[in-house]
């Protein structure tokens, strides 16, 4: 039976280290749903960018040589013939607007928008065009947030030093330290520092006779691990999935480290004993009381980490500075139409052939017009209505799907309907707000267990 705990344990612990840098992930942009942008010196040939996305696996990506009018028409219809005659009239604005989506907002840079799914040649693509000679970069390309990990380290380090069972707590530590290397985000940190803690306390309290009675009892601790999940979780499902793994593994090291030191010790001919039970001994003891400022300090670091981000890591992309891009933004910009002018340029080109031409597009809400069909070997007259209303848009909506090439509307309508168009840095870094919140929840809980540990509930026997 002990064989097969400590076997599970190797197996927990080399598991957790595998998908930990297996799965790895890093704080990314969040300017576009399901899309990177990869902008490019706006003289780079067409055939060069083509060539290096083909070797590279990218396809399906939206670019401005690649559009077409975005409009499904019957072939010969007079819908599409008055679209042809009028190509070139301000009624088809919209269509010289949307390209404006292909270019940064100086034109100096030409923007591709790449699906996820070819995430991974992305790099080796902006590699080759750079390397050809042309400027080239990410939107929301953010360097590795190292500070995460350095304050996560240095309060080891320090706990380590309060620690009764040193050893002990600096081995249980080295997977927490491996998760924030390799899941650098600002929840992920708070997370994990939630962990150390009750690291600290179990190894504190590691094989005393009752100590698990005693920590079934502590309500806040199970309280404030449970949050830590939950935290977690907010940074990313993976993140979540391989922190608890990262806590059932802390553990299991704790067990291997205990083992091999007492194999060591039995080998000598005086071996210590733990006298004291856990019921006698405080849980919130004068160490760890002094530990837990510098714990909540650490927490205090890393919100004022992500509350002054772009200052305290320089953030900046692989090409200009300040170049901005479109995207989601709360202030729209003229030059960038959004769905509503999508469907207003539909309305004008199903209806302009039946409009009458003293009257303003904007104005006509409804279009009645005179159609003709045969029943019963009798041409028979009915007005056909057409109505600028929720019906027509939701029908202009889905035909987007229907659209025969990669179009930059089908770009837009992930995004949602809500999408608000406008240039945004393109080093921008979006976090959620449920992870600003878990943080917020994850930081209070533990000025909650500080507090109550100072004024004695913390410590009871």
């Amino acid at each position: 039976m002990e064989l097969l705990k400590k076997l599970g344990c190797v197996f927990v612990i080399l598991l957790t280290l595998l998908l930990t840098f297996l799965l790895r992930s890093m704080p990314k942009g969040t300017n576009w749903n399901d899309y990177k942008i990869l902008y490019i010196q706006n003289n780079a040939p067409l055939t060069l960018v083509n060539n290096i996305f083909d070797q590279n696996g990218i396809k399906d990506y939206v670019s401005l040589d690649n559009q077409r009018v975005p409009i499904m028409l019957k072939k010969n219809s007079i819908e599409e013939s008055m679209l042809r005659v009028n190509l070139n009239d301000i009624s088809n604005r919209y269509l010289a607007l949307r390209q404006n989506y292909f270019y940064d907002s100086t034109g100096k840079y030409m923007l591709y928008y790449i699906p996820s799914y070819c995430e991974k040649g992305i790099d080796k693509a902006l590699g080759a065009i750079q390397k050809a000679g042309y400027e080239a970069g990410l939107d929301a390309s953010i360097p590795y947030m190292w500070l995460l990990p350095v304050i996560f380290f240095v309060l080891v380090i320090i706990l380590t030093v309060f620690a009764q069972n040193k050893l002990l707590f600096f081995m249980s530590s080295i997977l927490p330290v491996a998760y924030i290397t390799c899941n650098a985000f600002h929840a992920a940190a708070i997370a994990a520092i939630i962990l150390e803690l009750a690291i600290l306390l179990f190894t504190n309290m590691y094989k005393r006779k009752g100590a698990v009675k005693k920590f079934l009892h502590e309500y806040i601790l199970f309280a404030a691990l449970g949050i830590s999940i939950v935290t977690s979780f907010s940074a990313g499902v993976l993140s979540g999935f391989i922190f608890i793994l990262v806590a059932a593994g802390s553990f299991c090291m704790a067990y291997l480290t205990h083992f091999v030191r007492t194999k060591r010790i039995s080998k000598y001919p005086f071996q210590p004993v733990l006298i004291r039970t856990a019921r006698n001994v405080k849980l919130y003891n004068a160490k760890v009381k002094k530990a837990l400022p510098v714990i909540t300090v650490s927490c205090v670091l890393i919100i004022a980490y992500f509350a002054f981000g772009n200052f305290l890591t320089g953030i900046t992309s692989s090409g200009d500075k300040n170049i901005l891009l479109p995207g989601n933004s709360s202030h729209a910009d003229e030059r960038l139409p959004g769905v509503e002018d999508y469907y207003r340029w539909n309305w004008n080109v199903f209806t302009s052939p039946y409009k009458s031409l003293n009257v303003s597009d904007d104005e006509t809400e409804t279009v009645v017009y005179p159609r003709f069909t045969d029943q019963n070997n009798e041409i028979t007259r009915y007005d056909q209505v057409l109505k600028y209303d929720q019906a027509f848009k939701n029908r202009v909506y889905d035909g987007i799907d229907s659209l025969d090439f990669n179009s930059i509307e089908a770009v837009i309508k992930k995004q949602g309907r809500d999408f608000n168009a406008g240039y945004t840095d393109s080093t921008s870094y979006n976090i959620s707000f449920f992870s600003i919140i878990m943080m917020v929840i994850g930081f209070c809980m533990l000025l909650f267990i500080y507090f109550s540990a100072m004024i004695g509930k913390g410590g009871r026997r």
